[in-house]
């Protein structure tokens, strides 16, 4: 169960990385592609997070 949390804190730590330079590219003056690029890498972290959690193996594809 350790193991399954910190592989699951490893990938939040990553997705909030990525939403905090998404919030700060927003404050300013862009680039708003990149704020969304930073966005949709989040989500993915986050969504890739839940599946560590409930030990569901990570596919490696862009196609979540």
């Amino acid at each position: 169960m350790s193991n399954q949390i910190d592989l699951t804190r490893g990938w939040f730590r990553k997705a909030e990385s990525d939403l905090h330079t998404c919030r700060l590219l927003i404050k300013s003056d862009g680039p708003y592609d990149t704020a969304c690029f930073h966005a949709q890498q989040a989500a993915e972290k986050y969504l890739k997070g839940l599946l560590a959690f409930h030990v569901v193996q990570i596919p490696r594809t862009y196609n979540l």
